[in-house]
C-alpha cells in the first residue's frame, strides 16, 4: 500500500513539481516570456463566476412560464434596481465568454500547453 502511494506521488511530482514546492516559494520569479495570452484561462474564470451571480439574481425574479416571461423580464429591466444592468451583463458575458474561451483554446494549441507534463489537463 505504502508504495502505491510513493507511485501516486512521483507521477504527480512530475506533473505539479511537488517536491520543490516548500523552498522556492519566496525565490521564485516569473519567466521572461510570459504575456497577456497567459491570463486567458483567469479570465474565463471570472467571467464563469459573473455568469452564475448574475444568473442567480436573475433567477430570483424570472418565471419561466410562457405567459408571464415577457412581464418577468420587464419587471426585472424596469422594476428593480440595477436590474437592467445584471441583465445586461448576463446576457454579454455569454457571448464574452466564448469568445475568451475560444481564444483560450487558441492559444493552448499554438503554446503547446497540452504538451508533457501537462497532457493530463
Amino acid at each position: 500500500m505504502l508504495e502505491l502511494f510513493r507511485y501516486i506521488f512521483r507521477r504527480l511530482d512530475v506533473r505539479l513539481g511537488l517536491s520543490t514546492v516548500k523552498g522556492e516559494q519566496k525565490s521564485t520569479l516569473l519567466p521572461h516570456n510570459i504575456n497577456a495570452w497567459y491570463s486567458l484561462g483567469s479570465v474565463l474564470l471570472v467571467i464563469f463566476a459573473l455568469q452564475i451571480v448574475t444568473g442567480l439574481l436573475l433567477m430570483i425574479y424570472y418565471v419561466a412560464d410562457a405567459d408571464k416571461a415577457f412581464d418577468t423580464v420587464s419587471f426585472i429591466m424596469e422594476g428593480i434596481p440595477l436590474g437592467r444592468l445584471v441583465r445586461l451583463v448576463h446576457a454579454v458575458g455569454s457571448s464574452t465568454m466564448i469568445t475568451v474561451l475560444l481564444l483560450h483554446l487558441l492559444s493552448v494549441l499554438f503554446m503547446g500547453g497540452y504538451k508533457s507534463p501537462r497532457e493530463l489537463h
